[in-house]
């Protein structure tokens, strides 16, 4: 992967919240990287938002973890005619994820020398098959010119979170999945509710139940005759489900692991996962932080990939209401 990235440090008043996080760095890229099989698998192009951790941090070593979640082009995808021999991605346009383990040198004041391990992931999350994912591991090796730094620490935000109550909230979503290659997409609704509590300065535990209808399922089954009279019912679906989610100023970054309760047409998994953003729009970086223990009623809208525990199944757009 080639890769030309612009980075913003967290370490300015600016970003009180970020004292949370140990100062994170900001970055967004864009990327060229080849696919295996040049012929048939072709060259993603991405544009990435990332972040980075600093696990470690010395006078001249430092010790990152970076996480970052895009869009990528990818120059060949699966064709009946032209490509039928990539059975991995069935998009042009796709999710790109990426996570790097690296160390940083400052070679001087400005100039910093970055080696490491880099895995990054292209998928359409289903909303096109076929939809495999491809996966590329890589070693990194980078030079950082840095234009300025701002070695002021801000202040974390000290306030009470010794009330911890909790308070309910309710969410709904919608996505698309495909139905054959090149066929027609077909929504996903899904309906949750359940309780969340504060557990840290800037970490929420929750957990609720939730209703998930595949149409598509549906559809099918009537098409062809299956389950008869039962088409809704094989085509729903009923699961219980725990969430954590860290806050980085108005945008959280929610996981979730649920369990299936009935069986259900096309069951890939008794497990279910989530991986996502929330994005709080009615608050600040900061404000939202602040404000949340005295006015904890807070609309929010997500972005989702939800999957039968590591295989992605469809993409979702959600808007909630925590209480």
């Amino acid at each position: 992967m080639t890769a030309v990235s612009f980075s913003r440090y967290t370490n300015g008043k600016k970003y009180g919240w970020a004292a949370f996080h140990n100062y994170p760095v900001f970055s967004l890229s864009l990327t060229a990287e080849h696919l295996s099989n040049q012929e048939v698998m072709g060259t993603a192009y991405g544009l990435l938002p990332s972040m980075s951790f600093y696990l470690k941090r010395g006078r001249k070593w430092e010790l990152l973890a970076e996480a970052g979640l895009g869009a990528a082009w990818l120059t060949k995808s699966y064709d009946d005619i032209d490509n039928r021999e990539n059975v991995v991605i069935g998009s042009s346009v796709n999710f790109m994820a990426l996570l790097r383990l690296k160390v940083e040198r400052q070679l001087s004041e400005r100039l910093i020398f970055t080696i490491g391990l880099a895995g990054s992931h292209y998928s359409n999350g289903n909303f096109a098959t076929p939809n495999l994912g491809t996966n590329q591991p890589a070693l990194m090796l980078g030079i950082k010119y840095r234009l300025q730094r701002d070695t002021s620490k801000a202040e974390p935000f000290q306030y009470s979170i010794s009330k911890r109550k909790i308070r309910p909230f309710i969410r709904a979503s919608f996505g698309l999945t495909e139905t054959g290659v090149d066929g027609p997409k077909y929504p996903v609704y899904t309906a949750s509710f359940g309780l969340v509590r504060q557990i840290g300065q800037v970490s929420y535990l929750s957990t609720g139940a939730e209703f998930i209808f595949k149409s598509s399922s549906y559809a099918f089954m009537k098409h062809i005759g299956l389950e008869l009279g039962r088409e809704r019912e094989a085509a729903s679906r009923y699961l219980w489900f725990v969430g954590h989610e860290f806050l980085f100023g108005n945008t959280g970054f929610l996981t979730e692991v649920g369990l299936y309760f009935n069986e259900h047409y096309g069951q890939g998994s008794m497990f279910s996962s989530r991986v996502g953003f929330n994005f709080y729009p009615f608050f600040g970086q900061e404000a939202f932080i602040k404000r949340h223990q005295n006015q904890p009623a807070t609309a929010y809208l997500g972005l989702y990939v939800h999957a039968y525990l590591g295989e992605a199944e469809f993409v979702e757009l959600a808007a909630g209401f925590r209480f």
